[in-house]
């Protein structure tokens, strides 16, 4: 399903179905919605923390409780922290704003912004999640979209 999110922002719904270990007969359903960004990104995802505290090879910041909040995986550190600055921490720090914020992955694919999780697709969300990707990609520098492609 393709519409346009907040900003004319062309955005993509869908199901996906996999059978984790390569089992045959468990298939498990994840959503996915997706943005298109102005420029490509290098790869990174920025999810909650699995849990408070545990040591993973992560990018660390210099606000600690955001370190045990949110995992940060780049393949690009000067982009990630580019990203992933004070704004964007405080951002994704305070999830409770009215309305309350539905999404809590983010991943930059090259040209694409995604949020994904088990289960149907729920049609009720989908705007609404599609609109805080558009958010997400606000609080990213104008500058990364204005980089040179490679």
């Amino acid at each position: 399903m393709t519409f346009a999110a907040r900003n004319d922002v062309r955005a993509r719904a869908f199901q996906v179905a996999a059978t984790p270990g390569g089992k045959r007969f468990r298939k498990v359903h994840y959503w996915v919605i997706m943005i298109d960004l102005p420029a490509p990104v290098p790869f990174l995802t920025v999810r909650p923390e699995p849990r408070a505290g545990a040591s993973s090879r992560d990018i660390q910041f210099e606000w600690q409780e955001f370190n045990d909040a949110w995992q940060v995986h780049g393949e690009d550190r000067r982009v990630v922290h580019a990203v992933i600055h004070g704004r964007m921490m405080e951002w994704l720090m305070n999830p409770s704003r009215q309305p309350r914020r539905l999404t809590n992955s983010f991943v930059v694919d090259g040209e694409a912004l995604y949020t994904f999780g088990p289960g149907e697709l729920d049609a009720t969300t989908i705007e609404r999640r599609a609109n805080e990707l558009v958010s997400f990609t606000e609080h990213v520098p104008d500058f990364l979209w204005d980089r040179p492609r490679t």
